[in-house]
């Protein structure tokens, strides 16, 4: 509660008691809000949001604001709006150091552009051609992650394509080249984030539309950061470079701080769009629209505390895992995430409806018009339908949202049973 002075005049008679409101008043002046959160770091800023919903609002136009996106890709590209609308064209995801450094509001000379697509070849291809034609980037080389010795640290990702452009500061100092990454994966990119990243403090990234931190309470508040993979020497090095940068990794979370890290409950499933994560919304104005924000509100993950498989497993040390995989269904645009079966969750929940709804799709068409037969296991044909669907075919992920709040209310009545 904050500690209010007497305020004076030339008569300390007429001095008032500056109440609540007063405080309110001053403190909702969007000019005088914006330079107090100027100079505050995102400990702090995330912090005052926790104490107040009435300054909802102002954070909202603050993030916008003060976390410009165009602003921080000026870094590796003349035009961010250009990038921004490739990754729309191509759900594509920037995660990585880069989404970091966003949230921080800082920048490391040290790191590089991360992007991660879809295994597609020609959103691929596209991507890779836009950096060199429109960025004046060079193709520089194509590693294959599927070798052995990676695959064990990051099994989602298939290959990273390095593109990169020389500086004026390059040519003369000892500064290393602008370095973009175009990094093919096996799942979606967000299911690649999800489950194939070794730490929490990175698991962010932003969209065409919006900017996400799924564990915003432990990088930010606490500045801490938890093992998602065993550690082994391979890791050990990669959390000391984010330890000189400022964060604490540990394997566990200590009881004393259970109360801090509501983000990483074992056994609580969480979506990424919950109210746990940080979400920016960013200023999208002559950006090509893509896959809505709204989607990830959808796409479910649950986390647990990994086992060790064996008495004998002497390498075992204690980490977290999430479990995500993709969902997907031949009436829905886009493609989501669950848990997995043996959860109480959305997905499988209104797996019955979604495959009542596709059949009446397939029954509007003629023989020869349907895209696929009629099948148990529609879902297989639905990454064709979503590239290429039959004259008015449906799409029903409009109606998410209302069918979330009905599953929602009826688990509360079941609770409450």
């Amino acid at each position: 509660m904050p500690r209010f002075k007497r305020l004076r005049t030339g008569d300390d008679s007429a001095g008032q008691q500056m109440g609540p409101s007063s405080w309110e008043h001053i403190f909702k002046n969007r000019v005088i809000f914006d330079n107090i959160c100027r100079h505050m770091d995102p400990q702090g800023i995330l912090s005052l949001r926790q104490t107040t919903k009435q300054l909802s609002g102002l954070f909202d136009s603050l993030f916008k604001t003060q976390w410009n996106v165009n602003r921080s890709l000026k870094r590796f590209v003349d035009n961010p709006v250009g990038l921004r609308s490739m990754l729309a064209r191509h759900n594509a995801l920037i995660s990585g150091s880069f989404a970091l450094q966003f949230f921080e509001r800082v920048v490391w000379d040290d790191s590089d552009l991360d992007i991660y697509v879809h295994d597609d070849d020609a959103s691929i291809n596209a991507m890779g051609q836009y950096l060199i034609q429109a960025e004046n980037y060079k193709f520089d080389s194509t590693f294959d992650w599927r070798s052995p010795d990676y695959q064990q640290h990051l099994k989602e990702v298939r290959e990273v394509k390095t593109y990169l452009r020389e500086t004026e500061d390059s040519k003369t100092k000892e500064n290393h080249p602008l370095k973009i990454q175009i990094i093919r994966t096996d799942a979606t990119p967000l299911e690649t984030i999800l489950t194939g990243f070794y730490t929490t403090v990175i698991i962010n990234f932003i969209s065409w539309d919006s900017a996400w931190s799924v564990f915003p309470d432990l990088s930010f508040i606490k500045r801490k950061s938890y093992q998602l993979k065993n550690l082994s020497e391979y890791y050990g090095i990669l959390i000391g470079k984010y330890g000189r940068r400022g964060w604490r990794t540990l394997e566990d979370v200590w009881p004393e701080d259970t109360q801090y890290t509501k983000s990483l409950e074992p056994g609580k499933i969480r979506s990424v769009g919950d109210s746990k994560s940080w979400k920016i919304d960013l200023d999208t104005t002559d950006v090509s629209p893509g896959c809505p924000s709204s989607v990830v509100n959808y796409c479910f993950f649950n986390i647990r505390k990994a086992e060790r498989a064996s008495i004998h497993d002497d390498l075992f040390r204690p980490h977290y895992e999430i479990d995500a995989k993709g969902w997907q269904s031949a009436v829905l645009k886009y493609k989501y995430t669950f848990p997995g079966y043996g959860y109480e969750d959305f997905w499988p929940h209104i797996s019955d409806r979604l495959q009542n709804l596709t059949k009446i799709e397939l029954l509007k068409l003629e023989d020869d018009e349907r895209p696929f037969p009629e099948t148990d296991y529609p879902w297989r044909y639905a990454e064709n339908v979503r590239r290429h669907p039959p004259a008015g075919w449906a799409f029903w992920d409009d109606h998410l949202e209302m069918w979330f709040k009905a599953y929602q209310e009826k688990a509360d009545i079941k609770e409450c049973d």
